[in-house]
């Protein structure tokens, strides 16, 4: 399976990486350190330094996975003249008449918080493709909402 993903969260994915290569390194330290303490049945720090090395290996696994299939969106070439993952689009939602800016990117990086949408969100399958002034209905969490594309952009300020 292929992953989209614009050229900069490709490169924090790959930072992300590198961050838990070292913390690997610095748990297997701490794991050595926690077997030298002896008795390890009842080794807190053992235990600890264990369970750490299994989420650890397990991120590694996941993000090596996904850079090895990740495909680099061609950024110079995306229009505006569509919602497109890597793009920004403005909307207002009918619903609340709220207005925000979200950038549509792969499910891999999605961060509401950030403003980031999956394109496999339920808003973000219903946005691609659309144009400014297109008003679209998608099933919410709880509700059917209407949003309306007021504008769509390269940079998050346009």
């Amino acid at each position: 399976m292929s992953f989209q993903l614009t050229q900069k969260d490709y490169d924090k994915l790959k930072a992300e990486l590198k961050n838990l290569y070292e913390l690997d390194k610095l748990n297997i330290i701490a794991i050595k350190d926690a077997k030298d303490q002896g008795d390890l049945s009842e080794n807190s720090e053992y235990d600890a330094a264990k369970a750490e090395e299994v989420k650890i290996n397990q991120r590694i696994a996941e993000l090596e996975n996904q850079l090895k299939n990740a495909v680099i969106i061609d950024e110079t070439v995306l229009t505006t003249e569509t919602v497109q993952l890597g793009l920004y689009v403005t909307i207002l939602d009918k619903t609340y008449n709220e207005t925000e800016t979200y950038q549509i990117v792969s499910s891999l990086v999605d961060d509401v918080l950030l403003k980031k949408l999956s394109d496999t969100s339920p808003i973000g399958k219903a946005l691609l493709g659309k144009k400014v002034g297109d008003v679209v209905t998608f099933e919410g969490a709880k509700q059917k909402s209407e949003i309306e594309i007021l504008a769509i952009s390269k940079n998050k300020t346009e």
